[in-house]
């Protein structure tokens, strides 16, 4: 078994996610410099920045880790906002909700899983996906199920997310 639970031994790790990022957020404010919101600009599919930016996390959710290979009609994938929007206020409300570093590549059943989940701040480095913790938090059994590795069993906020995305689930195995 791969080490990091959404991959198989065959493919590429997730690496540089957030250099890459942030490059492809340069390119965009040189391309659109009045642009506010990096989030409108990705997720427009009539841009070739969608492409792009699903190259960073080589064409799989960052969650669950299904590929494009699997779900081979791109449109099954979106730009998920790590932290819900709705856990945002004030007037950069947009801008800080649609920074590149809160977005991350979701197939459509996570995203909406996720939906508007929230979890105590203390959380978000060993929730984000490019922070790279993700892989400590799950694991993949004999079964090719993602379940919560041992270390992390009895904390709720992860048996929280777990249930939330629906990361034990059939349709979850690779």
């Amino acid at each position: 078994m791969c080490e990091d639970y959404r991959l198989t031994r065959y493919c590429d790790d997730y690496h540089d996610i957030n250099e890459r990022k942030q490059k492809l957020e340069a390119l965009i404010k040189r391309e659109c410099p009045h642009t506010r919101i990096i989030y409108n600009k990705i997720r427009d599919r009539g841009l070739y920045y969608i492409r792009e930016f699903m190259q960073i996390y080589n064409f799989r959710c960052a969650y669950c880790g299904v590929s494009n290979r699997v779900l081979t009609n791109v449109h099954l994938f979106e730009v998920d906002h790590f932290i819900c929007e709705s856990s945002f206020s004030g007037s950069s409300k947009g801008v800080d909700s649609g920074c590149i570093s809160n977005l991350v590549l979701s197939c459509k059943c996570c995203n909406r899983d996720k939906s508007n989940f929230t979890w105590p701040i203390e959380y978000n480095k060993l929730l984000h996906p490019d922070a790279g913790n993700l892989k400590h938090l799950f694991v993949r059994d004999n079964g090719y199920y993602i379940r919560i590795a041992k270390t992390y069993e009895d904390d709720n906020v992860i048996l929280g997310f777990y249930r939330q995305l629906k990361l034990g689930s059939q349709k979850r195995r690779l």
